[in-house]
């Protein structure tokens, strides 16, 4: 029998060793889901859209960081390699997705619909030929008259 069998403190220690190593790679994972959350490669929980936000993710990232610089020295192996492969997929997914266009905000999108719905108030045929102009509504201007 091993001696770290027969010995209970021993036997407790080493749980409290693998308790303490499963929290804190559940404490990484957790800062890494909220950080892949904020930079939209999971959908929100609340509109379940997909949603950017830059500063947030900066911020689960930068608490990572602080967490590798203060439990530098005490980790073992493998949670050392979790938390600098988990910085290193997370700085270059915030390098891509800061890197893209910003998408259109959905009001932008929506905008001119009031805008043209708003302009057929005025009977373009009533002001007869010619009287078309570019502020005139689009689908009023290029339809066929007979």
């Amino acid at each position: 029998m091993s001696e770290q069998g027969s010995d209970p403190a021993a036997r407790a220690g080493a749980a409290s060793e693998e308790t303490s190593a499963a929290l804190f790679a559940d404490l990484v994972v957790r800062q890494v889901n909220m950080a892949m959350l904020c930079l939209g490669q999971a959908p929100h929980p609340e509109t379940g859209a997909p949603k950017v936000d830059l500063e947030a993710a900066q911020l689960f990232i930068d608490q990572l960081e602080a967490l590798q610089v203060r439990t530098r020295g005490n980790l073992s192996k493998p949670e050392e390699q979790l938390v600098r492969q988990s910085l290193t997929n997370l700085r270059l997914l915030f390098v891509q997705v800061s890197s893209r266009p910003p998408a259109a905000p959905p009001e932008a999108k929506t905008a001119p619909a009031p805008a043209a719905q708003a302009a057929p108030a005025t009977n373009p045929a009533a002001q007869g030929p010619g009287a078309g102009s570019a502020q005139e509504d689009p689908k009023v201007r290029f339809s066929k008259k007979y």
